[in-house]
């Protein structure tokens, strides 16, 4: 009844079926959780019924179930995932524990034994994964298959760009430019869009799956399931176990505390990018006046003097001389004064006088005088425009 709605994988016997449709129906019915929400804990119900051996029977599977196997599972799971991924089953678990003793499955409450994980935010360092790892991952997927087509490219972006997995699975065939080299990922979690430089292996991996690897499909995503229905990646875990899968394959071991899904990729990206400009500095803009360079008036960053960013500062950002063929600058009489200088021979205000002084004696425009101490009797200021600069 809910196989097609719930997407139940076809791997488990028709009695573990019936058993997972059951538990999804009660939570959609009773407990009220979304349909998201019970499409990504399928996959963790599926790996908890694997870890028995994936019994032929719910039966046997409710006879295996003891505190003491329960808490052998959790910590075999905690080896092989990450910490955020152990919360997310032990939640799944109690919950599951609970529908079967509701239902009169077994005789005892488990769910009380499951423990609470407080993860607390930042609470440690993330840990990358490390470059030989990940140049093995490159190297070591054969390309012969669609589904190695696939693999392959996802990898590469994930080691090449840093971003996230859902980024990744929200990818566009017109996100691409190909033309211009460039590629263009979507917003996530609030942040900004990347657009990036398409280098070449990556450009070479996508353009390989899709037209030889990737199905006919109507979505516009680049990255699509191998099975019917075709469609995007669903989740976040299905995307994580590929990498984790591709991980088994190799006889690959992860330190401790390594995520064995995207977030290694980015962590590895943040590390390799500590200390370094990813990207070369932009081309210098032209100015409107060549011989002022405004932004020298804007103190430098502070970056160590042997960095590339700051090398490049002081070659192109240092105050320049003017150009030889470039005029003076112009000064106003005001400014001149202010000054203590002669004024400008050049000014506007110098030419006035010198064109008042070769007027007749009787056209000559003489200046008011009168006393400083009253507003109105002092002497009037000349209308001086100040030359722009």
């Amino acid at each position: 009844m809910y196989s097609e709605t719930f997407c139940i994988p076809d791997d488990l016997s028709s009695s573990l079926r019936i058993l997972a449709e059951q538990f999804c129906s009660d939570a959609l019915l009773v407990r009220g959780v979304s349909q998201g929400t019970i499409s990504n804990d399928i996959c963790y119900l599926c790996r908890f019924f694997r870890y028995f051996g994936s019994p032929l029977s719910s039966d046997k599977l409710f006879q295996t179930l003891s505190p003491r196997s329960t808490s052998d599972f959790l910590q075999d799971y905690a080896l092989t995932y990450s910490p955020s991924s152990l919360e997310r089953m032990q939640s799944l678990l109690r919950s599951f524990l609970r529908f079967a003793y509701r239902s009169s499955r077994i005789e005892r409450d488990l769910s009380e034994l499951v423990p609470i994980r407080k993860h607390r935010r930042l609470g440690m360092v993330p840990r990358s994964m490390p470059d030989e790892c990940i140049a093995r991952l490159r190297s070591g997927i054969d390309r012969s298959t669609a589904e190695g087509m696939r693999d392959s490219a996802i990898i590469c972006l994930l080691a090449t760009y840093g971003v996230r997995g859902v980024q990744i699975r929200r990818l566009r065939l017109d996100d691409i430019d190909w033309p211009n080299e460039r590629i263009h990922f979507p917003a996530a979690k609030g942040g900004r869009p990347i657009e990036q430089h398409l280098v070449a292996e990556a450009g070479n991996l996508l353009s390989e799956y899709v037209r030889f690897g990737r199905p006919a499909s109507e979505h516009p995503e680049v990255f699509l399931t191998l099975c019917e229905p075709l469609g995007p990646i669903p989740a976040a875990n299905c995307l994580s176990e590929v990498i984790r899968r591709r991980i088994r394959q190799l006889g690959m071991v992860l330190p401790d505390g390594v995520s064995y899904g995207t977030h290694g990729f980015r962590h590895a990206f943040a590390s390799r990018m500590v200390g370094k400009v990813p990207f070369p500095p932009p081309a210098r803009p032209a100015l409107p006046c060549a011989h002022l360079d405004h932004r020298a008036r804007l103190p430098p960053p502070a970056l160590d003097r042997a960095h590339p960013c700051a090398l490049w500062i002081r070659k192109h950002m240092a105050h320049p001389s003017p150009p030889s063929g470039n005029p003076p600058l112009q000064h106003t009489d005001r400014a001149c004064r202010q000054r203590g200088r002669a004024p400008h021979p050049e000014s506007r205000a110098t030419q006035r006088t010198a064109e008042n002084d070769l007027r007749p004696a009787g056209d000559r425009l003489e200046k008011p005088t009168g006393s400083p101490s009253h507003p109105s009797s002092a002497p009037m200021r000349e209308n001086v425009v100040p030359e722009l600069m």
